[in-house]
């Protein structure tokens, strides 16, 4: 496993883990841009256990909620 990690990230530049984070939310970014689901759905979608959990997540990585992030995409502010 040890090497696995230290040839991905010379490969990628960054961990596994920070690579499949990143890769997680671009796409609950891209969910959140392109489709009126509930928020419950695309967390779900994307493996999280529950919203709160995703809201949370979300919350720390992009500084806002899901709900507002939606709402900024669509009015042409984010």
């Amino acid at each position: 496993v040890s090497q696995m990690n230290r040839r991905f990230r010379r490969a990628r530049g960054l961990s596994p883990k920070k690579y499949w984070l990143d890769l997680r939310l671009a796409k609950a970014e891209e969910h959140l841009r392109r489709s009126d689901g509930k928020i419950a759905g695309i967390a779900e979608e994307l493996g999280f256990s529950d919203s709160h959990f995703f809201t949370k997540w979300f919350t720390n990585r992009i500084g806002m909620p899901p709900g507002e992030f939606r709402k900024r995409c669509q009015a042409g502010r984010f």
